[in-house]
């Protein structure tokens, strides 16, 4: 029965590989019947369904013919191999059979053997209890098969943390090693190093114990010696003390002379330097009557003081530079600027074009100016620029210019420069600035971007006083 079972899996097979196989080969993925031809498609189509499915021209072309034939000679090749195993098979069974046909018999033979000389019910109760131990020993056998494989499993995990673990403790002796052989390679240089000077210092040594005989050899003639250095010490230490007590009157009368002392106002002259405690020859600075003066003082002779001159000392720095960015043409006013290029002092006003003297002394000014004239003359034009001090109107300095045949284009007139400098003694509070005090009436002080008006004074020499 078996048989026939295992016969009809590879039949089936068979068919099932050769549809298999044409699905596999075809250029769409259709079925290779037309299942609607046969009596039913719920079954694997037999061997008539197949011929008349191959006898329809409309079902499958001849590749696909060819494809089912080679299929089904494949098939029953492995059906001709099967049918052959099978029967070697059942010839394998038949003698199994009668083997165990005749182990049976003789089975039947020991077992009336048996139990004719063995009592049954002894053989029972044996049996039992061998059946209970065997059932106990299977028991015991499964929970020691449990136990084995926890254990196995526990052992597995110990000797894989163990294995790590030494797996790390071997990196590490190896690194100490390394660190180890680096250490012994240092620790050799170092042994080398310390002998070579071990060496040296034992040369040294035989070296300073030659020098300390030598120095016990000359002690003898130093102990002479020191007893006279002794005897000339206490020679020098009694004029030492002579000396000291010189010494004191000497620095008592020099601290009488040098001691700071005061005048009350600025010193004038050498004797006043040597009154509040100068004791040193040279050049030196003193209150003049206007100024301070430099003067050389010998005060190892008792004579006037040597006069060497001034000495330019101002208690602040005076001085500016401003210039015009645009023409002017007004007359009689104080003509003002537009840039400070500098200003120290705080003492010219930008917008009145007004200077206040800060200090008492003298001042030097100067200005520089560029004059236009607006029309062509056969007249002289000019112009007039004056430095006038305080409201008084004195005019202390003065720029003209003036020309002949002046002439002017569509672009321009003809342009002419003009300055004036001087030197003048202020007083604190003093004013000073610049205006145009005279004109033909066609001409303009001219400026631009360029600045061509510039006016610039400053603080010669300050006159002080004590």
């Amino acid at each position: 029965m078996k048989h026939l079972i295992v016969l009809s899996v590879v039949v089936v097979g068979c068919f099932a590989t050769a549809q298999l196989h044409v699905e596999r080969t075809r250029y769409r993925p259709i079925n290779p019947f037309r299942f609607d031809s046969f009596p039913s498609s719920s079954r694997v189509p037999t061997s008539g369904d197949i011929v008349k499915a191959v006898a329809s021209p409309n079902v499958l072309d001849d590749h696909q013919i060819r494809l089912m034939l080679d299929a089904h000679i494949v098939c029953l090749t492995e059906l001709k191999g099967t049918k052959q195993r099978l029967m070697d098979t059942n010839a394998v069974i038949e003698q199994f059979k009668e083997e165990v046909r005749e182990d049976i018999l003789r089975l039947h033979t020991q077992l009336a053997a048996i139990i004719t000389n063995v009592d049954l019910e002894d053989v029972k109760i044996q049996l039992n209890a061998n059946s209970q131990l065997l059932a106990n020993t299977v028991i015991n056998l499964q929970e020691l098969e449990d136990k084995l494989e926890v254990t196995k499993q526990h052992t597995s995990d110990v000797l894989t943390r163990y294995q790590n673990e030494m797996n790390v403790t071997v990196e590490k002796l190896e690194e100490k090693q390394r660190e180890t052989a680096d250490n012994v390679t240092d620790a050799h240089y170092g042994i080398a190093s310390l002998t070579t000077e071990l060496d040296a210092v034992k040369q040294q040594s035989k070296d300073t114990y030659n020098y300390v005989e030598e120095l016990k050899t000359g002690w003898t003639a130093t102990d002479f010696a020191v007893a006279e250095l002794m005897r000339d010490l206490n020679v020098t230490r009694e004029e030492a003390l002579a000396s000291n007590v010189r010494i004191e009157e000497l620095a008592s009368t020099l601290n009488a002379r040098t001691s700071p002392s005061s005048i009350g106002e600025m010193p004038g002259s050498c004797a006043d330097l040597r009154q509040i405690g100068h004791v040193k020859s040279g050049l030196h600075l003193v209150m003049g009557e206007k100024g301070v003066e430099s003067v050389y003082c010998d005060f190892t002779l008792e004579e006037k003081d040597k006069w060497i001159g001034y000495t330019d000392v101002k208690t602040a720095p005076v001085y500016f530079s401003v210039q015009r960015t645009s023409r002017f043409n007004k007359t009689n006013v104080p003509i003002p600027f537009d840039l400070a290029k500098s200003a120290i002092g705080n003492a010219m006003n930008l917008t009145s074009g007004v200077f206040t003297a800060p200090k008492t002394g003298t001042y030097f000014f100067i200005f520089n100016g560029l004059a236009e004239f607006d029309t062509t003359s056969n007249v002289i034009p000019y112009l007039a620029v004056g430095l006038f001090l305080n409201k008084s109107g004195n005019r202390i300095a003065l720029a003209l210019t003036e020309e002949a045949h002046t002439i002017k284009d569509q672009y321009r007139g003809q342009r002419v420069p003009l300055a004036l400098q001087t030197t003048i003694q202020l007083q604190e509070g003093d004013q000073v600035w610049l205006e145009i005090f005279g004109e033909s009436g066609t001409v303009s002080l001219f400026d631009n971007k360029n600045n061509h008006s510039a006016f610039t004074g400053w603080l010669m020499e300050e006159e002080m006083s004590l």
